[in-house]
């Protein structure tokens, strides 16, 4: 039973950071397109610019 209950445990905590990681790449692409298309240098590009940074931080803390 032990046992069982680890190979679940590992199932559905893989599941959830690949999806994680999938919903990351996602709005990464997302931030990407809307810094492509807002080329004005005001407050709203470096919010953007700010959530994309974000993102790509986590991601990569993700990977270690």
């Amino acid at each position: 039973m032990k046992n069982i209950n680890t190979s679940i445990f590992i199932l559905v905590f893989s599941l959830f950071f690949s999806t994680a990681s999938l919903a990351q790449n996602t709005a990464i692409d997302s931030l990407t397109n809307k810094l492509s298309l807002h080329t004005q240098k005001d407050s709203t590009r470096v919010k953007i610019l700010n959530n994309l940074l974000f993102l790509i931080t986590v991601k990569m803390s993700l990977k270690l």
